[in-house]
């Protein structure tokens, strides 16, 4: 073979190899694509499954957070063990079966919860501390430590109330209980907006509404634990049982025949108060300008600090009523039995106090200016030691009772059976006091 031909032969043989190079190489660089590409579909598929499996967690918690948020004892099966349950304490079955759960009468292997008391072991609780030895799931809970768990929010409660006659019946079950059970606390509604609610009948006695607004809201007939800081102008409490009526504006309110344990630095002209019986209550610092409580019982009441000018007192019942401080300019208490009235320190500027019985009453510091005491009754009373001079009808109602005046001495109106020119009969009867239905 020539060298030509040998050269020729290497030289085909080295293109050979060259191709041969080059396409194991778009081989191995197709494989690595190719490689790269399942990787990353790999990659991109378990990703999206990731995603999918955290947002489908997610999903599930925020469900359980709802659930847990709306009914904490959904499911729930609870026993209230025997001395409780003889209790009767209808607000806890109704705050359970409110919250979800249901109340069964006996423990098992399915029980969810026990409710007890502190004191000795009971049989249900025994056999309740045995099923968890055995591996049940119950919860032993002290009913003390039940209604401070299970408490109801402001926004329940508001929802409650607003919920017409179904959320008033569960608010009502839920504040009624005996007195040997614990009651669940009730939260602070704040400035909550109530106007025009209607409570009527309703038997909320543990309820408190503290600064809500309750313009022209119908409470008659509602039972109330208390009122404070309200704004009930031109509401209805008619017959309503309130213990408590604290800082409340009740301008042209309707309180006829209501029951108000106490009222305090109130506003309440113009306000309807027929038939409400005042004996023994307290009224102190509230403004009652105006008022017409002409012939009311108003005996032993404290009013000490109130307002009362131009007041319509004539023939009240005001016997060992508690007047001092009392503004009481321009008010007509003609008529009026005030027999051992505290009035020390009180504003009687302009009064009427004409056929009034004032016996034993303590008027020590009290304003005289204008008053009028025209046939009035004072034996034994206590006057102020000056600012009496334009008092009318004073000077002559002392002639009267001989000039006894002053505590512990003769209270009563002068003995009918010897009337005397010089001192005329004390009478009750006041003419111009209007007559009421």
């Amino acid at each position: 073979m020539t060298t030509t031909a040998v050269a020729k032969k290497k030289a085909t043989k080295k293109k050979v190899a060259k191709k041969t190079t080059a396409t194991s190489a778009k081989k191995t660089s197709a494989k690595t694509t190719t490689s790269k590409k399942t990787t990353s579909a790999k990659k991109t598929a378990s990703a999206k499954k990731t995603t999918s499996a955290k947002k489908t967690t997610s999903a599930k918690k925020t469900t359980s957070a709802k659930t847990t948020a709306t009914a904490p004892l959904e499911g729930a099966r609870v026993v209230l063990e025997p001395r409780l349950r003889a209790k009767n304490p209808t607000n806890l079955v109704a705050r359970i079966e409110a919250l979800g759960g249901t109340v069964e009468t006996s423990v098992d292997a399915h029980t969810t919860m026990l409710i007890i008391e502190v004191g000795a072991r009971t049989s249900d609780h025994t056999r309740a501390l045995k099923l968890i030895a055995k591996g049940a799931e119950i919860e032993i809970v002290d009913a003390t430590k039940l209604v401070e768990r299970h408490a109801p929010s402001a926004d329940e409660v508001l929802a409650l109330l607003r919920g017409g006659t179904q959320g008033i019946a569960q608010l009502a079950a839920m504040l009624e209980c005996p007195w040997n059970v614990p009651g669940f606390p009730m939260p602070s509604l704040g400035k909550a907006d109530l106007r025009k609610l209607s409570l009527r009948d309703a038997r909320l006695y543990r309820l408190a509404l503290q600064d809500a607004d309750l313009r022209e809201a119908d409470l008659a007939h509602c039972s109330l634990e208390s009122l404070t800081g309200c704004d009930l102008r031109g509401a209805t409490l008619d017959h309503a049982t309130v213990s408590s009526i604290e800082r409340c504006d009740l301008r042209g309110a309707s309180l006829r025949h209501a029951s108000p344990y106490a009222i305090s630095d109130s506003d309440l002209r113009d306000a309807t108060l027929e038939g409400v019986s005042f004996s023994y209550r307290e009224l102190k610092g509230c403004n009652l300008e105006g008022i017409d409580l002409s012939r009311g019982d108003l005996s032993h009441i404290k009013l000490a600090g109130a307002n009362l000018r131009k007041a319509r007192l004539a023939e009240a019942q005001l016997g060992e009523a508690d007047l001092s401080e009392a503004d009481l300019s321009g008010a007509d208490l003609c008529g009026a039995m005030l027999t051992k009235a505290k009035l020390t320190k009180a504003k009687l500027d302009g009064v009427s106090l004409a056929k009034a019985n004032l016996g034993g009453a303590d008027l020590t510091g009290a304003s005289l200016d204008g008053a009028d005491f025209t046939e009035a009754n004072l034996a034994g009373a206590t006057l102020p030691s000056k600012g009496t001079a334009k008092a009318k009808g004073l000077k002559e109602a002392l002639e009267a009772v001989g000039g006894e005046i002053g505590p512990r001495l003769r209270e009563l109106a002068p003995s009918p059976r010897r009337p005397s020119a010089s001192r005329p009969r004390w009478s009750s009867t006041c003419p111009t006091a209007p007559r009421r239905a």
